[in-house]
């Protein structure tokens, strides 16, 4: 039989068990929290020193391209060496280059419908990237860019594997962004198909024998919607004749 000083000592203990269990939980959420405000705050301040870097970036690459002499003269070898047949990849190759970064390409296999998006994250970009979505999501393909998820981890990882499984990679070459142009060498050595998408102000200068039809000229983000449209349905009727 359990007496009255048994039952305070039990009522207690479960008491203090209780409490206990409540502050656990409370230290363990406020750590969680603390963890993702942490994640959170790092990822502000990366890209604010980000932009303010693209900015600056931006604006030498505005002094360096000021004419189409200039222009033709650093975007060369994008424009001269790529084949006039643009197709949609259906198969991974694999490259010994890419093991140093944990690549193994036989893992991997090409998404139907989706394509890889280099471009700039800047924010300057926004809506020239929903203009590509807007026309990739007409033309029936799924588009994704790098920066749609926060990483903590090997970026450079994530963004070579978002290459090898897409069909056909739009890249932006407006602002020369260097990692931009690095990523685009890394998709011609995987041997994926390419679409380069640059602004110009006046079509007329730009000589016939750089207007090749891998790259999209637009003047504005219609321009744009309306011309990445028509190029991603004519690719994929080709591809559906076969």
């Amino acid at each position: 039989m359990i007496v009255n000083g048994e039952v305070l000592i039990i009522a207690s203990s479960i008491s203090v068990i209780v409490t206990l269990a409540i502050l656990l939980y409370n230290l363990l959420l406020t750590k969680k929290i603390e963890k993702r405000y942490s994640e959170k705050l790092n990822k502000v301040v990366l890209d604010v020193q980000r932009e303010e870097i693209e900015s600056e970036q931006y604006k030498l690459s505005e002094s360096m391209t000021a004419t189409f002499e200039k222009y033709d003269d650093v975007n060369n070898l994008l424009f001269y060496p790529q084949n006039k047949q643009v197709y949609l990849s259906h198969s991974v190759n694999n490259l010994s280059f890419y093991k140093d970064l944990g690549i193994d390409f036989s893992k991997y296999t090409v998404q139907e419908g989706s394509i890889a998006v280099l471009m700039p994250f800047h924010k300057s970009f926004d809506k020239l990237y929903s203009a590509i979505r807007r026309a990739c999501d007409r033309a029936g393909f799924i588009c994704h860019r790098s920066d749609e998820q926060f990483l903590s981890s090997n970026i450079l990882k994530y963004t070579v594997e978002m290459i090898i499984q897409s069909q056909l990679v739009v890249a932006v070459i407006d602002g020369r962004n260097p990692n931009v142009f690095y990523e685009i060498g890394l998709t011609y050595s995987i041997g994926k198909p390419v679409i380069l998408l640059s602004n110009i102000k006046e079509k007329g200068n730009i000589p016939f024998n750089v207007q090749s039809n891998q790259t999209v000229w637009y003047n504005n983000t219609s321009d744009l919607d309306t011309e990445l449209y028509t190029r991603l349905v004519d690719i994929k009727q080709s591809e559906n004749s076969k």
